[in-house]
C-alpha cells in the first residue's frame, strides 16, 4: 500500500514541478518565433505593453506558479506576483509601468515598484509601492547561474534553463525558481535576459498533506533534496521549518534529519548514509545522490525503526537535469497489533512443545522399561507378577497420553485457524482501504489529465486576446497563418498530454498539429506557406492532408505523409466545431470558474486509423458585439486515457473502467482482452465480452446513482468495487476500480494456508499413533 501510494503521489509531484519550466518554455518559444519582440524592452512602449500582456497570459494559463517575470541585460524588470491569501489576485512588479520607458541603467541600482492590477492584468498607476530599494539583479546568483549555459535551438533541452536551490522569496515564502536563458533569436550566444517562474514550496506541502489524509493508516509524505534539506512535507503544510539568521529570518530549509517528526527524521538518516558512488568507483556519496545518479532512478523501500515504532519507507527520485535533485519519501507506520498475534503464536509454540515432550517421554520410558525387563528376565530375579503389573501400568499410561494429545494439538490447530482468520481480516481491510485510496488517486489523475486540453485552449484564447494572433483572413494572409502555426506548434510541444491541437475557421479553413504514429505531423488543406483560397471550395470543403515536420521549427516539409479518406471534409460541420460554437466567453465571465470550455462526446478522428477520442473546444470571437470567427480545439484519445489508468497498480486481477454515467458506454478499460468499441462505436458494459462488465452494469443500475462501493462475484472470484465520479463541462463519467479479493489477500495465501494446516494436522496425528504403538510394544 505504501509503495503504490508513493508511486501515485510521485506522478502528482512531478506534474506540479513540470509547470514552471513549461511556462518559461512557452514564453521563450513566443520570443524565438517572433510573436514576442523584446529586442528593446527598455524604451519601446509597444514591446513593453506586449510583454506585459504576455506575462499576464502566463499567470492565467499556469496558475500554479506564484511569480512570472522577465529581466533583461538592460537591467529592466517586469513581472507578476500572486497576492498572498488569494487564488486569483496578482500584483504587477516593474521599475516602470508598461506604457512608460524604463529609467534603469545597466550596472546601476534602481527601485522596484509594485502595483495593483485589474481583471485584465493592467497595473493601476495610482497604486505604486516601493518594494525593493537599490536592486541590481545582474549580480544575483539566480541570474548568473544561466550565463554559462550554451543555449540550443530546442527550448525543452536541459541546457537552456536551471532550477535554483530552495530560497526565501521577497514575500518571505520558501520556494524554487526556473531561470530560462533568453538570447538573440538569430544568435544564441548573445544573452538578452531571462524568463523566470517561481514556485512556492508550501503548495507542495499542501498536496502532500491532502494526499496523506486519504492514504491508509498513519502516513507521512515529504520531499528532501540531495543535501538532506526538507523541501516540503505533509507534516508542515502551513509553515515549513527552516534555519534562521540572527535576525530571526528564514535562510534555508531545515535538515530533514533534524525534524521533530520521527518518520521524517528516521527516513532522512537512512537516506543520507554513505554508500558507493555509482559514477565514481572507489568513492562514496549519500544514498539520495546515488539514487538520482543511477541510470534506472529506481525506487528504494525498506523498514526504518525507533525504539517505539517501525515504519515502512518508500523513496523515489524526483530528478530534472536542469537542477532538481530531490527524493519523494512516504513513511507509513506499521500499526498491525503485532503483540496480540505474538501471544497467540507463543501459545501455539508452547502446546507444540508439550505434546512433543510427552511423546518423547513415552518412547524413552518404553525403551527403559524394555531394558529393565530384559535384564531382570536374564538374571531371573524378577517375579512374573510384578513384571505384569509394571507392564500393564505402562501400557495404560501410554494410551492415556495418546488420548490427551489430540486435545493439546487440537487446541493449537484452533488457535492457528483463529490467527489465520485475524490476519486475513486485516489484509482484507487493508485491501479495501487500498481500493478506496486508488480510486481517489485515479479520479484525481483523470481530472488533471482532462484539464490539460483546457489549458491549451486558455493559452490560445489569451494569446489571441492579447493581439498576438490574427484570425480574420487566414485563407489568404500567409503571415497570419504562420503566426498561428507557430502558436499551435508551441501548444503541441508544451502540452504533450494532448494528441491533436488545431483551429477551424468559419470559412472552412482548418490547421493544426497531431501526434502521428509516434511523431508529430502538421495537418490542413495545404502547407501554411501557401494561400488556402484554392484548397477550399465555395462550400468550405477541403481534402485533409498530413505533412511531416521539422522537429526544431515545426515547419511542414514537402513530403505528404497521408491524404485523408474524405476529400470533401467541411471543418465547420465536424462535431468539435459544432460544439465549439456554443462555448462562448461572455463579458464578466471567467474562462475557468464559469466552465466556458466545453467537451464533445466521443467520436472518430480524421486520421487513417479513425482513432476514438474527444475534444475540448472554445469559440474564437471578434468585434463588438462579438461574432464567431472560428473554434479552438484540443483532443485527447481514449488510448491516452487508458494509459493514464494503467499508471496505478491494483495487483493481479485488478482493473479500472471508465464509463459514461447515463449510457454505461465504456470510455476506457485496463482489461487488454476486452474490446471497448466496434465499428467506431463504443460498447456498453453489457456488450463487453468479459462477464464482469455486465454484472457491474446490472449492479450500478440496481443501486442507482449514489452507490460508492459494493462487491460482485463472477466465476468464483469476488471483486471489491469502488465507484467515483469524473465531472467536467459536458463530461459525466463514472470510474470503477475493481480489485480481486484473492489477489489482494494473497500475502496470506487464502485457503491454501488452511489446507496446509489440515495436512500438517493429519501428518502429526499419524506419527503420534505410530510412535505410541511402538512405545507400547517396547513396553510389553
Amino acid at each position: 500500500s505504501c509503495d503504490r501510494f508513493g508511486r501515485n503521489l510521485f506522478d502528482v509531484v512531478k506534474g506540479q514541478m513540470d509547470v514552471p519550466p513549461v511556462s518559461a518554455v512557452v514564453s521563450d518559444l513566443d520570443h524565438m518565433d517572433g510573436k514576442l519582440n523584446i529586442s528593446n524592452i527598455k524604451s519601446d512602449i509597444s514591446q513593453r505593453k506586449a510583454l506585459q500582456k504576455h506575462l499576464w497570459v502566463m499567470t492565467q494559463v499556469f496558475p500554479e506558479v506564484s511569480w512570472v517575470y522577465y529581466y533583461s541585460e538592460q537591467n529592466t524588470y517586469m513581472g507578476y506576483q500572486k497576492a498572498p491569501g488569494t487564488a486569483k489576485a496578482w500584483w504587477y512588479y516593474g521599475d516602470a509601468l508598461p506604457d512608460s520607458p524604463s529609467t534603469a541603467q545597466p550596472g546601476d541600482y534602481t527601485t522596484l515598484k509594485r502595483y495593483a492590477v485589474d481583471a485584465e492584468g493592467t497595473p493601476d498607476p495610482r497604486t505604486p509601492q516601493d518594494v525593493k530599494e537599490q536592486y541590481l539583479y545582474l549580480n544575483a546568483p539566480w541570474y548568473k547561474m544561466v550565463q554559462s549555459l550554451q543555449k540550443t535551438g530546442d527550448p525543452y533541452k536541459a541546457g537552456n534553463a536551471n532550477w535554483t536551490k530552495p530560497m526565501v522569496f521577497s514575500n518571505g515564502k520558501m520556494g524554487v525558481s526556473v531561470i530560462h536563458k533568453v538570447t538573440d533569436p538569430k544568435d544564441w550566444t548573445t544573452q538578452w535576459g531571462i524568463f523566470g517562474a517561481d514556485y512556492e514550496l508550501a503548495h507542495l506541502s499542501g498536496f502532500l498533506d491532502s494526499a496523506s489524509k486519504s492514504a491508509q493508516g498513519s502516513t507521512v509524505a515529504f520531499l528532501m533534496d540531495s543535501e538532506g534539506d526538507l523541501i516540503a512535507s505533509s507534516k508542515y503544510k502551513d509553515a515549513l521549518p527552516a534555519t534562521t539568521s540572527g535576525t530571526g529570518q528564514a535562510q534555508k530549509p531545515l535538515a530533514a534529519s533534524k525534524s521533530d517528526c520521527e518518520p521524517i527524521k528516521l527516513s532522512a538518516e537512512a537516506l543520507t548514509e554513505q554508500v558507493p558512488d555509482p559514477q565514481k568507483p572507489g568513492s562514496k556519496t549519500t544514498l539520495i545522490k546515488a539514487m538520482n545518479r543511477s541510470e534506472t532512478k529506481a525506487a528504494l523501500q525498506g523498514f526504518v525503526n525507533s525504539t517505539a515504532n517501525t515504519y515502512w519507507m518508500n523513496a523515489r527520485p524526483v530528478y530534472d537535469p536542469r537542477g532538481l535533485d530531490w527524493v519523494l519519501v512516504v513513511a507509513m507506520v506499521m500499526d498491525i497489533d503485532e503483540g496480540n498475534i505474538g501471544e497467540v503464536v507463543k501459545g501455539i509454540e508452547g502446546r507444540d512443545t508439550e505434546w512433543r515432550t510427552i511423546l518423547l517421554c513415552s518412547v524413552t520410558g518404553g525403551a527403559i522399561a524394555l531394558a529393565l525387563v530384559i535384564v531382570f528376565f536374564l538374571q531371573q530375579r524378577l517375579k512374573w507378577v510384578l513384571a505384569a503389573i509394571v507392564t500393564a501400568a505402562y501400557v495404560v499410561g501410554v494410551f492415556v497420553c495418546i488420548a490427551a494429545l489430540p486435545g493439546w494439538y487440537g487446541a493449537a490447530d484452533q488457535d492457528m485457524a483463529a490467527l489465520h482468520s485475524q490476519c486475513e481480516a486485516n489484509v482484507e481491510s487493508a485491501a479495501q482501504a487500498l481500493g478506496t485510496q486508488s480510486a481517489t488517486d485515479l479520479v484525481n489523475a483523470v481530472q488533471r489529465f482532462m484539464e490539460v486540453p483546457s489549458s491549451v485552449l486558455a493559452l490560445s484564447h489569451y494569446e489571441y486576446d492579447a493581439g498576438k494572433l490574427q484570425l480574420s483572413n487566414l485563407r489568404t494572409d500567409v503571415a497570419s497563418r504562420e503566426r498561428l502555426r507557430t502558436h499551435l506548434w508551441t501548444c503541441i510541444r508544451a502540452f504533450d498530454e494532448v494528441t491533436w491541437v488545431y483551429y477551424g475557421g468559419e470559412g472552412g479553413l482548418f490547421t493544426g498539429y497531431l501526434d502521428y504514429k509516434g511523431g508529430l505531423a502538421y495537418w490542413g488543406p495545404d502547407k501554411p506557406s501557401a494561400p488556402q483560397e484554392g484548397a477550399i471550395d465555395a462550400l468550405g470543403r477541403a481534402t485533409v492532408k498530413f505533412y511531416d515536420v521539422d522537429l526544431t521549427s515545426g515547419k511542414p516539409l514537402d513530403k505528404t505523409l497521408e491524404t485523408g479518406p474524405e476529400r470533401g471534409m467541411t471543418a465547420n460541420q465536424r462535431p468539435w466545431y459544432t460544439k465549439g460554437t456554443t462555448a462562448r466567453l461572455l463579458p464578466n465571465q471567467d474562462l475557468y470558474t464559469d466552465r466556458v470550455i466545453r467537451h464533445t462526446a466521443v467520436y472518430a478522428f480524421k486520421d487513417e486509423a479513425k482513432t476514438l477520442g474527444l475534444s475540448a473546444v472554445l469559440a474564437a470571437l471578434e468585434g463588438d458585439p462579438p461574432r464567431l470567427v472560428g473554434v479552438w480545439a484540443a483532443d485527447v484519445t481514449l488510448a491516452a486515457i487508458k494509459d493514464e489508468l494503467a499508471e496505478i497498480d491494483l495487483g493481479p486481477g485488478g482493473l479500472v473502467i471508465i464509463i459514461e454515467k447515463d449510457t454505461q458506454k465504456v470510455i476506457a478499460s485496463t482489461d487488454a482482452a476486452v474490446s471497448t468499441s466496434k465499428d467506431g462505436e463504443l460498447l456498453t458494459l453489457g456488450q463487453a465480452s468479459n462477464p464482469l462488465f455486465g454484472l457491474l452494469g446490472t449492479k450500478l443500475k440496481a443501486a442507482g446513482g449514489g452507490v460508492k462501493e459494493f462487491t460482485v462475484s463472477t466465476n468464483g472470484t469476488l471483486y471489491y468495487v469502488e465507484v467515483r465520479e469524473v465531472q467536467l463541462q459536458d463530461i459525466d463519467w463514472q470510474l470503477l476500480v475493481c480489485m480481486d479479493k484473492n489477489s489482494v489477500t494473497a500475502v496470506y495465501a487464502g485457503e491454501a494456508i488452511v489446507k496446509d494446516a489440515q495436512a500438517a494436522s493429519a501428518t502429526y496425528s499419524t506419527w503420534v499413533w505410530i510412535l505410541g504403538v511402538v512405545a507400547v510394544i517396547a513396553g510389553v
